[in-house]
């Protein structure tokens, strides 16, 4: 068989994502062959014998899996709590029940709410999270003012909003008031092309509108409903295909 990097190869055994197994193996957990494995190595799974922590790797791949999740608000894209009172995604009833390891793509933030995409397609994770092929994603945010008119339609005029110097929204659109208590806020569709880290919360504070809350919509071709907070769903073929159809990849 034609020998594969070692990490793309833990990465399509549905293990970890290929920048996890990269982690891994920079930090010495993976023995090739009874060698501390190094980045770059190519490994032949039918000849080449790989263990991760000590654990032998089994050479059958599992199914491939793709579920939807709605995240719901307090709950951290993580597998380990970083406090006892922060419950992570994983301790979900409904990601706890899966016979399988699934991995995130990407992470929503502890008070970020909405739509997390679950897989142990290591391949597709990497080119969804992959900035090559900015994936766009939307959000419903709730802030507690509203935006300068004037200030939204300077964006569209220039084409969006800048963050370090790239464009990273492509739209911004008002809807509706929003009730909070005894007053209203402002409610706004974001559509962006960038998955960096808190960037919907850094856009609305450089418009000087702080967010109160933050709801993921959509991820690419992916929606969000119909999901009660932290239930999950398989994504049907359709889905499925569309999803890797914007990453360029055929559904096998």
């Amino acid at each position: 068989m034609e020998k594969t990097r070692l990490q793309k190869y833990l990465a399509t055994l549905g293990l970890c994502s290929r920048r996890q197994a990269e982690a891994w193996i920079a930090a010495g957990r993976v023995l090739v062959n009874g060698k501390v494995a190094s980045l770059g190595d190519r490994v032949d799974p039918c000849l080449d014998r790989m263990r991760v922590d000590g654990r032998l790797i089994s050479q059958r791949k599992p199914p491939k899996l793709y579920f939807a999740l709605n995240k719901p608000d307090l709950t951290l894209t993580s597998r380990k709590r970083e406090r006892e009172d922060m419950e992570t995604v994983f301790e979900l009833p409904a990601v706890r029940s899966l016979p399988f390891r699934l991995n995130t793509v990407g992470r929503l933030d502890f008070r970020t709410e909405g739509l997390l995409l679950l897989t142990n397609d290591g391949e597709l994770c990497f080119r969804l999270m992959h900035p090559s092929y900015s994936i766009s994603r939307s959000y419903t945010v709730t802030t507690r003012v509203r935006v300068d008119p004037k200030a939204l339609a300077e964006l569209r005029s220039r084409g969006g909003i800048k963050i370090a110097g790239s464009f990273v929204a492509s739209q911004i659109r008002y809807l509706k008031p929003q009730k909070l208590g005894a007053s209203f806020g402002a409610r706004y569709n974001i559509t962006l092309h960038s998955g960096q880290n808190r960037i919907v919360r850094r856009i609305f504070a450089q418009l000087e509108a702080p967010v109160l809350r933050l709801v993921r919509n959509s991820y690419g071709p992916i929606n969000l409903s119909p999901l009660a907070k932290g239930d999950l769903r398989q994504l049907s073929k359709d889905e499925i295909i569309k999803l890797k159809a914007s990453v360029n990849l055929r559904e096998s």
